[in-house]
């Protein structure tokens, strides 16, 4: 029988390991938000599902096997992993990733090469990482940049960019035509 100084010890324990699970899938949601990737992309190249995937970014208690996986295919060993003080820029994730797999002879960042959607851009890059928005931009100039700078091609943005609009992430002017879009 477990006596109370035993039982408080094994509830801390239990504690610090579901704050470490928190901390480890805040780590993978933002190595896969830099990639600009849904958790569905993601999954596609593993062998796990979507929602085991989420559950992994939520902290949930998924198994090492799932976390090795994911850890694994962001290019890191689990030294790296667990002693990465911040995330690295999408660049040089995505330069960590394709070596890593080209090493080992994977495809799996065949996924890297495939256009993000609009939505997941404008979030994790254009947005935080950008001065695209500073400044009054139209519908064009996002599309344009986007070419530019990501080699992705978008024939339309106008409904994602109202998106963010509603989301609160931009402003849009609705009193000049075409409408234009900055930071709110």
């Amino acid at each position: 029988m477990k006596n109370n100084s035993d039982s408080t010890k094994t509830s801390s324990l239990k504690t610090l390991a579901i704050l470490q699970n928190k901390q480890i899938g805040e780590r993978l949601k933002g190595l896969r938000n830099l990639l600009a990737k849904r958790p569905e992309e993601i999954s596609s190249v593993l062998s796990m599902s979507t929602n085991t995937l989420k559950g992994a970014e939520n902290g949930e208690n998924v198994g090492i096997e799932v976390i090795n996986e994911l850890i694994l295919f962001y290019g890191y060993t689990l030294q790296e992993f667990y002693s990465l003080k911040k995330l690295p820029s999408w660049k040089a994730l995505m330069q960590r990733i394709i070596k890593y797999h080209i090493s080992i002879k994977s495809v799996a960042h065949g996924i890297l090469e495939e256009r993000s959607g609009l939505m997941e851009l404008l979030e994790h890059r254009l947005i935080p990482n950008t001065k695209l928005f500073e400044n009054w931009v139209d519908e064009q100039g996002v599309i344009d940049y986007c070419k530019k700078n990501y080699s992705f091609t978008y024939d339309t943005a106008t409904n994602t960019l109202n998106s963010a609009v509603k989301k609160g992430w931009l402003q849009r002017d609705d009193n000049i035509s075409p409408k234009k879009y900055k930071l709110s």
